[in-house]
């Protein structure tokens, strides 16, 4: 019987503040319905005093860097990444190992899996692959050196869990191993019954529409780009009165001319819900990048109508117009944002489709159950 599941994190992943703090986080949350849960993960200035949150107990250690994997943009981070806080820290994770004396160790993302398992000998290891990583970046010879370290990493470990469906599929086939699994990722679906509850109707002279994501991450940077230029021209033609709001951290925001009225940067915003509960639309127009959009889940939870790209529905089992709108054709994609706007009907049956995949398949429940069934089989 599994007592103790220690999880290694590049971040500390609460509170929760990117989506990738987020599937941190939740899959915690998972994971403590069935057993004790550590995460250890660094820290500047580290206090080494744990924070206890139920079942889930979090214990930061001293490094010299603590923000990296929000700083994508810029290719050596990866490299920078591996020395400054986790290979200089081995000693301290091996400490903090054997202090914990864990069931199983499941490490995020592949930046120090190899060390790890030519480190620890009588744990069984896992990996959560949260992306392929090396789709992050557009420089040849750095995408060809991460893709070569992945591949390491997931054939090293005991099982790899991907939070996209897609990217299970595609690196099962690539490596024909099966110690691949699809583990969605949770989640909290009693806030997603009351925000869908609550959700205002919004009359269609004042649509709102929301684009959720931290701008310090590229494809997001991109993302917003393609807002100004393609799509909210389009949609103030056909409603003047629209607005758009962006949702996220940014360190600079591309250059527009539209009034704050129209197009508006929030910034990091603690408590989403009267911007979910008053959204029209919610849109992600991703153009890179790979893993699960954590944002699109987001949406989706809360009953928002959801207009997408191909990468933007990545890794999660949506149709194209059953559960949402798919498309790369950024005047289409306009196009269905105002026909969602005009057609409430139709927002309503994409609304009652995309609930019906999120109790499916991204509930905590479900997933803390087949963590621990796979946790468990040898």
């Amino acid at each position: 019987m599994l007592k103790k599941i220690l999880i290694i994190s590049p971040v500390d992943p609460y509170p929760v503040k990117s989506g990738i703090e987020e599937g941190i986080w939740e899959k915690c949350v998972a994971i403590a319905l069935f057993a004790k849960v550590y995460i250890i993960f660094p820290q500047e200035k580290a206090t080494r005093i744990p924070h206890y949150h139920n079942n889930i107990i979090r214990i930061p250690y001293n490094t010299k860097l603590s923000s990296f994997l929000f700083k994508k943009t810029k290719p050596e981070s990866f490299f920078r990444a591996i020395y400054q806080t986790q290979f200089m820290n081995l000693k301290k994770i091996k400490y903090l190992i054997e202090t914990i004396q864990p069931d199983i160790i499941d490490v995020q993302f592949p930046y120090i899996f190899p060390f790890l398992y030519f480190f620890i000998k009588n744990t069984p290891i896992v990996l959560t692959a949260h992306n392929i990583e090396y789709h992050l970046y557009k420089n040849k010879k750095m995408s060809f050196l991460l893709d070569w370290w992945e591949l390491l990493s997931f054939r090293l470990a005991k099982k790899v869990f991907f939070l996209s469906y897609h990217d299970a599929i595609r690196i099962k086939k690539r490596l024909n191993k099966n110690n691949i699994f699809w583990i969605p990722m949770p989640i909290n679906n009693e806030i997603g019954k009351k925000l869908r509850n609550a959700r205002v109707q919004i009359i269609n002279n004042h649509p709102i529409i929301i684009f959720l994501g931290s701008l310090i991450h590229r494809p997001n940077f991109e993302a917003v780009e393609i807002i100004i230029n393609h799509i909210i021209p389009r949609v103030l033609k056909k409603f003047p009165n629209a607005s758009f709001k962006i949702i996220g951290n940014y360190e600079k925001i591309p250059k527009h001319s539209f009034k704050k009225k129209k197009l508006e940067f929030l910034g990091f915003v603690n408590d989403l819900t009267e911007i979910f509960l008053t959204a029209s639309v919610a849109i992600a127009p991703i153009s890179s990048g790979s893993g699960v959009k954590t944002k699109v889940l987001n949406y989706l939870n809360a009953g928002i109508p959801t207009v997408v790209s191909r990468h933007g529905a990545e890794g999660i089992k949506l149709e194209n117009e059953i559960h949402t709108f798919i498309t790369d054709n950024w005047e289409q994609f306009s196009d269905y944002i105002i026909q969602l706007i005009k057609n409430q009907e139709l927002a309503k049956k994409i609304v009652f489709n995309a609930t019906k995949l999120i109790e499916s398949y991204y509930t905590i429940q479900s997933i803390s159950n087949k963590m621990k069934r796979l946790y468990e089989e040898k």
